[in-house]
Parts: C-alpha cells; structure tokens; sequence
C-alpha cells in the first residue's frame, strides 16, 4: 500500500492581513538586498532567568517576535501586545461606568462622583504614607488635603449624611478612574461653567508591570548559536560564552540536548517551531508562522541509541495506550503526530556532550504516526 500523500497546512482566513517578513532575526540578502558583510549584522541582549530567557528591550523583543516570531510575550497569548489592549480596556471600562449614571438624577450622579473622587484622594495619600514607610523607613507626615476648589461650598452643609454613606461604601467606586464635572448650581450660577477635575486623576500607576519577551532556552541558544545574533547575561550580569550557554542551559533542563537537537533540525528546515504541552507533545510546527497556517504536526521528541534505537534510561518511552491517546487528540484538531527519533552514537561519551560541537555528530530521523483505519487503510483485492 502506499504511503498518504503528507497533511497540507491549512491557512487562516484571515491571512492575508499580515504580512510575511524575514523568517530570521538578522540580515538575508534577498530580504535586505545587501550583500553579506561583517560590519551589517542585528544585536539584541537578553537575560536568564530560572529556565527561561528574558528579553527586556522594547526594539529587541518587538524584532525577535515579528521576525521569525521567536518567544511569549509573558502577559499575551503569544505576541507581546499587553500594553496596547491594557489601554483599550482602561477606556472602555471607563465610558461603562459613567455611561451607568447617564439614566439617574444629575444631582445624584455628580454627588456620586465628588464622593468618589474624595475617596480616591485619600486613598493616594494613604498610599503615599505607607510606601514611605515601607521602602524610605519614615512615614511622611499627615498633611491637609484640599480636594475641592475653594470656589466650591461643602455638600456637607446640603446634602443628607445617610446619604454620603450609602455613596462612600459603593463597590463601583473602588476601582476605576473617573474625570469628573461638579454640578455649576452648587457652586455659581447655571451659567457659570463646570469645573473638571481631570488633572487630578491622571495618576502614575506605582505597581505597573511591564511586559517582556520570554524565551525558551532552545530558542534562547538557537539565536546565539545558530544565528550569532544573541547575548546572555546570567543572574550575575556576567555574560556567557557559547560553551558556558551550553553547560548551563543542559544543567537547568534534562533533556535540554535532544530538544535544542530537535529544534535546530525543524528551524533550518523551514519551520516555525513553537514549544507547547497542550496536545501531549513537545513542539508546534507552522508553515511560515501563526498568523498565517495553522499548526501541521505535533512533535514529540526521543532520544535514542544508535545500536537499537531503544529510548536512553526510558526517557520519552510511551505505551500503546499513551500513543492512541496523543494520536487520537491531535486527529482532533487536524494535526499529525511526528515523532522526531535524537539518535545519540554509540561511541559518543560524556565529556564530548560539554560542548556544542557534538551536535554534528546526532543524527534525526522523523516518524508520522497515524492512527489505522480498517475501511480507509484496507487493500482491495484486483
């Protein structure tokens, strides 16, 4: 029986809003239309952390990702676009709660937001306070803090106590910042126009988290390695050699050698290989990227010996059961299964393994693995 003509990726439908750029992060002359040259060649700087490589730098990790699409954002699903739909949600939660007081009494809706607005003064200042506290070793002393305009009477005085309480203990009043108008009748005239108070909450947000790039060490290595364009610092901020790389990247992770072997053997051949646990695999692979194909296989790597090509010390070993359920899974979503075989040689030793000049010395060899249907896969009789 012949062998199935291999899975066709299956591109996005919305495709063709993207564009396609360099499938690497540093000078290809069909690209750039520059000749090769050492003085023309991309540098970026990252740091490792735990078992990952961070990427900091706003041009470097926005490079990384768009060619080649290298690493996570840490607060996106994959392209580190925290900051820009942060602001969109910021606004929009924003016109929800004004928009909530638009139906009530105007009276009503701008006591509402003066409370507010009192609450969330005070609230800065305890923060003030305890901030200093805790990083200055002092705490600043208490100080008056004149909120309203001197222009403005005390709604004390005309509006009813029971009434700021139900308002000051409002959940809605929390958490959102709020440009608020006083009521003119309170103050001057009805056609006296409104006081805003919107300088007064364009506040810097003291606990921002800003979002990095975060690289898995086989990416991490492969840009330094493979495509020289990568510098590490560890812990220390000591920068690391390629063999000092190597060693302490195989240290951190297990079997960080067939993987990074894996890695480097789907990248050269084309595809953009995206490291993932969630169909029970190891890798993703993707024609050109994800914007533009979904995945085509699902990868699992071994490492074997040479001599029988049976699993060393039992890493990656699988049943039949754990195969049917892995098969079965990734049929669901339309991908194969490709079992990547690491073949270690025999006479390899250990001391060889200190460094990455033995990588030439590994062999690969791929495997689709498809589940066996009777009436698809039987041979007719002629």
């Amino acid at each position: 029986m012949a062998d199935e003509i291999l899975r066709k990726p299956r591109r996005k439908t919305k495709a063709g809003l993207h564009l396609l750029e360099s499938p690497f992060p540093v000078p290809i002359q069909t690209y750039t239309r520059k000749s090769p040259s050492n003085g023309f060649w991309y540098s970026y700087f990252g740091c490792l952390k735990n078992d990952y490589v961070c990427i900091f730098r706003l041009g470097d990790l926005t490079f990384l990702y768009r060619l080649g699409f290298f690493g996570k954002g840490i607060l996106s699903r994959s392209r580190p676009q925290f900051e820009k739909y942060n602001d969109v949600l910021s606004e929009n939660a924003k016109r929800i709660y004004v928009g909530k007081y638009k139906g009530i009494d105007t009276d009503v809706r701008e006591i509402k937001l003066l409370q507010f607005a009192k609450i969330q003064k005070e609230r800065l200042r305890q923060h003030k306070s305890w901030k200093c506290n805790n990083v200055c070793n002092h705490i600043v002393p208490e100080e008056k803090v004149d909120f309203i305009p001197p222009q403005c009477i005390d709604l004390n005085s005309d509006i009813d106590n029971n009434l700021l309480e139900e308002l000051s203990t409002d959940d809605d009043m929390e958490d959102i910042q709020l440009t608020m108008n006083l009521k003119s009748s309170f103050t001057e005239p009805a056609s006296t126009k409104r006081i805003k108070l919107e300088d007064d909450f364009k506040l810097e947000d003291d606990y921002k988290v800003l979002e990095y790039l975060q690289l898995t060490l086989e990416e991490a290595f492969f840009l330094s390695f493979a495509l020289g364009c990568l510098s590490v610092e560890n812990e220390s901020k000591e920068a690391m050699s390629i063999t000092k790389m190597w060693n302490t990247y195989s240290a951190v992770k297990a079997d960080f050698i067939q993987m990074y072997i894996a890695y480097h053997y789907f990248r050269s051949k084309g595809w953009v290989v995206r490291t993932t646990n969630i169909y029970g695999t190891d890798f993703l692979l993707y024609k050109d990227g994800m914007p533009f194909y979904h995945a085509s296989y699902s990868v699992c790597v071994r490492l074997v010996d040479e001599e029988n090509l049976n699993m060393i010390d039992g890493m990656g070993a699988s049943s039949w059961k754990d195969l049917s359920s892995i098969s079965r899974v990734n049929e669901r979503v339309a991908k194969d299964v490709l079992f990547c075989y690491v073949v270690k040689p025999k006479e390899m030793k250990v001391e060889q393994l200190a460094v990455p000049s033995c990588i030439k010395h590994f062999k690969v060899i791929e495997t689709v693995l498809r589940r066996w249907i009777p009436e698809k896969y039987r041979e007719t009789k002629t």
